[in-house]
């Protein structure tokens, strides 16, 4: 049964109340090598930070190893998508896939997609 698109399941609020209380705390962590975006304002992150962003928004579909597939999530290890089509797929979404765009910030969206090039195999 489709749902429409106006109306979230209860885990989608649930998860876009743990993800707005997580980026908060992406402020406050450190670590070594920080993440740099290409075409994007310059805004860094730490690998910590980037980990804690792509678990609270994306892992409950794409696991912890980008392999998950729950709700038709793509495999990320696989995925042959270049950066600038990852961006929009996490800008606009696809498919089921919601569209963080409002939700993360340009810069944020761009780092998640320079993160998750880290699955591929």
């Amino acid at each position: 049964m489709a749902v429409p698109r106006n109306v979230q399941p209860l885990f989608m609020v649930s998860r876009n109340v743990i993800a707005g209380a997580a980026l908060l705390l992406l402020g406050v962590a450190s670590c070594s090598e920080p993440a740099h975006s290409p075409g994007i304002e310059s805004v860094s992150y730490t690998e910590d930070q980037l980990a804690t962003m792509y678990t609270t928004m994306c892992a409950i579909c794409h696991g912890a190893d980008g392999k998950l597939g729950n709700a038709g999530a793509t495999d990320l290890a696989s995925s042959t998508l270049d950066l600038q089509a990852r961006i929009a797929v996490i800008t606009y979404g696809k498919g089921q896939m919601t569209p963080f765009n409002g939700r993360l910030t340009e810069q944020e969206i761009a780092a998640l997609a320079q993160y998750i090039e880290s699955f591929r195999e």
